[in-house]
């Protein structure tokens, strides 16, 4: 599954804007029908610089994003499970941030290549483990983790209900999931994201993946087809808090500004938590 890449994403505040009309038409027309996986896989070099604009220009909100996951979840143990790794970001920041074991899946051979260099030297190879599979029949056992997270894959997923039934499927009683998606942009936040990535070969990326976004009214309903009640459905926001982590982190703070400044939210999140039985 790709894996897209958005350098803002999260509002600091205020409502969502109002989807367009044509989001679930265009989702049914562009997404990829049930075994054609391997038609919408990157290529290996798609996926070097999917890498490569990942860490000149979004690794800020990697760490955001586990920050806030990591609170919500509220515990430091438990196993947790990144669906749709692509690089491994991810996957890295909530191992920093929680004590537990990360599992992180990806259907690209490509991608996980890039994933294990991506954990290489940060010390954290014996508490993260790749592995190839497809979200709509994922490889473990039901009621295997605490915490399962999935950052911009869904609108690549051929059956978005029937991968959302299997992440329920392998979180335990009382886990928490989050699902993190891009919803369609303005014209107008378009053009901003290609003044802030100058790079033809990294804006492509982006792009490809506003085309094929979807809003998270119809996220909703895909999660109530899977049956899954949600948690919380809104926005992605940065917090105070979320923002001192980022100053004390030393990163620079240029592309931060220049994100802040699209004051268009495109990122959302849907939580759900698994009842206790």
């Amino acid at each position: 599954m790709e894996h897209a890449v958005f350098v803002a994403g999260v509002a600091l505040h205020g409502p969502a804007p109002d989807p367009p009309e044509s989001v679930a038409d265009r989702r049914d027309s562009r997404r990829p029908k049930s075994g054609e996986f391997a038609a919408d896989m990157m290529t290996r070099d798609d996926c070097i610089a999917c890498k490569a604009l990942y860490e000149k220009y979004q690794l800020y909100v990697y760490q955001l994003i586990a920050a806030q996951l990591t609170r919500l979840y509220g515990r430091t143990g438990g196993r947790v499970a990144d669906i749709g790794t692509g690089p491994g970001h991810l996957a890295v920041e909530l191992a920093r941030l929680t004590e537990g074991d990360v599992y992180a899946l990806d259907i690209n051979p490509a991608m996980l290549e890039l994933a294990d260099e991506t954990v290489r030297g940060t010390g954290l190879e014996q508490r993260i483990s790749f592995a190839l599979g497809d979200v709509h029949d994922i490889p473990c056992a039901s009621q295997s983790f605490d915490l399962l997270a999935s950052y911009t894959c869904m609108h690549h997923w051929a059956e978005p209900a029937k991968a959302l039934a299997e992440c329920y499927r392998i979180l335990r009683p009382g886990g928490l999931m989050a699902v993190i998606d891009v919803r369609p942009v303005s014209a107008r936040t378009a053009a901003a994201f290609a003044e802030i990535i100058p790079e033809e070969e990294y804006f492509r990326i982006i792009d490809k993946a506003y085309k094929e976004s979807l809003d998270e009214a119809v996220a909703a309903d895909l999660f109530a087809q899977a049956g899954i009640v949600p948690e919380s459905v809104a926005s992605l926001e940065l917090t105070d808090e979320d923002i001192m982590d980022y100053l004390e982190s030393g990163e620079p703070l240029d592309i931060l500004e220049a994100a802040v400044a699209i004051d268009e939210p495109t990122l959302w999140m849907i939580t759900a938590r698994k009842p206790l039985q």
